[in-house]
């Protein structure tokens, strides 16, 4: 939000090279379901887009809006950079010890690269037994089990 009371949200569509192309932006004193799913609405209503898939924060009110407007998409991602700006405010908020933070990020770092399955699936059991097991970074498990591990699809 800046000094207005401004929210700038995009909507970005995959080019023909498959990157990110910003087709839409709302601009709006809020970004509520209510108000996404006007904006949604008004892009659809001038567009002849069959969205499949959705990456957004993790807000319900994105998605809440989007599945009015498009339906439910084939698949939901989280984006990467929401995603790892709550895990650095998260481990700085849970873990006090500078080196500890240092390591908890290289950790689930790691998982957030990880494409093959079998070897996230490894990953992820390690990082939340070695979290686990030091009582510094107890309460950063708990956090990232409840939020993050049972969704790793996303």
């Amino acid at each position: 939000m800046n000094a207005y009371g401004f929210d700038l949200a995009t909507l970005l569509v995959l080019d023909d090279k498959r990157e990110g192309f910003p087709a839409a932006f709302i601009l709006s004193n809020r970004q509520d379901s209510t108000a996404l799913t006007l904006a949604f609405a008004a892009f659809k209503e001038h567009t002849c887009i069959s969205p499949r898939v959705l990456t957004t924060d993790d807000s319900e009110s994105f998605f809440n809006a989007w599945k009015t407007v498009f339906g439910i998409p084939e698949k939901r991602l989280l984006c990467t950079w929401h995603v790892d700006r709550s895990w650095r405010r998260s481990i700085a908020r849970l873990i006090t010890k500078k080196e500890m933070q240092v390591e908890a990020y290289k950790i689930v770092r790691s998982l957030l690269v990880e494409t093959d399955e079998a070897a996230f699936d490894i990953m992820l059991k390690e990082a939340l037994k070695m979290f686990d097991e030091k009582e510094e970074t107890k309460e950063f498990k708990l956090y990232f089990e409840q939020t993050y591990s049972k969704r790793s699809e996303v």
